[in-house]
């Protein structure tokens, strides 16, 4: 399956808003996320997913730093929130910055932020592919035996043994080709800052928009009311190379325009790949797929 612009809960023309926002409302929103999250759950497991709402991402921020009450957010309102934070926090890790705090310069940084979104924005254009795998068809238990994921040993006998029919997600996501010329535009004029600012943007937006794809996943296309979790080619005991396999099954290059070069890395480099699969399949945090 493409979708190709792809936006579920958070849009890129989102981005430049919420880091506006953030010079009025601060981290408040954020601040109560894990207390609601886990209330939503109770309250919410076999719900259906709400449509979209006409509410901006800023108009939610602002009315939820004013108003905390559990009752007053939908799942799709946390969800929208959950997807703000995680934004933030990819930022912050790529800037080596946390972008939330309200003092001076961390105002400035945010308005440069915003001027460049402002500027480039467009060039952000979200895409993914992606495959659904059932482990008890024939076609999912020939995928597994013959490894052609090229998992690691003790995540593969796991899956393997999965007896559910919960399925596997393969993905793809990128964020386009677009970004990667304004990079150029800036490396070729020497704009180390901005440059810097706009790579950790797209970092940000690369993850997001996995981040998206996951609960589309989980919401709407399998409807499944079971978190999953992701793991990338590169992560620990998986390998690199590992993104052969996922390239072979889902043949990116033809569909949104992501190649794998002979290094096993991808181009658009603001792209990220993995495999999606449900959370509680493994118990040993030591695991190497417990962190996505």
């Amino acid at each position: 399956m493409v979708y190709r612009p792809f936006s579920y809960r958070i849009h890129p023309s989102d981005y430049a808003s919420l880091l506006t926002c953030l010079n009025a409302v601060g981290n408040r929103p954020f601040t109560v996320i894990n207390r609601l999250q886990h209330l939503m759950e109770q309250a919410h497991q076999e719900q259906a997913a709400e449509p979209l709402r006409e509410t901006s991402l800023a108009e939610l921020l602002i009315r939820f730093a004013a108003d905390r009450k559990p009752d007053s957010c939908t799942r799709d309102d946390l969800t929208r929130l959950i997807l703000a934070r995680h934004f933030c926090r990819e930022l912050s890790a790529a800037l080596k910055t946390n972008v939330l705090p309200q003092r001076a310069s961390s105002l400035r940084l945010r308005n440069d932020l915003v001027n460049l979104l402002n500027r480039y924005g467009d060039a952000i254009e979200p895409a993914v592919a992606f495959r659904v795998i059932n482990p008890q068809t024939e076609y999912g238990r020939r995928i597994l035996s013959d490894n052609a994921l090229g998992l690691p040993a003790s995540l593969l006998a796991v899956l393997q043994g999965f007896s559910t029919d919960l399925p596997l997600i393969v993905y793809v996501c990128t964020i386009g080709p677009h970004f990667d010329s304004v990079a150029t535009e800036f490396e070729h004029s020497a704009d180390i800052y901005h440059g810097f600012l706009w790579s950790a943007l797209g970092a940000a937006a690369t993850d997001v928009t996995a981040a998206d794809l996951q609960f589309f996943l989980e919401h709407t296309y399998l409807d499944v009311h079971r978190r999953y979790k992701r793991i990338s080619p590169g992560f620990r005991a998986w390998p690199l190379c590992a993104q052969k396999g996922l390239f072979d099954l889902l043949n990116p290059a033809e569909t949104i325009g992501v190649r794998l070069n002979d290094a096993f890395l991808m181009t658009p480099i603001k792209s990220t790949s993995g495999l999606m699969f449900p959370d509680g399949l493994i118990t040993n945090p030591n695991h190497p797929s417990r962190n996505d």
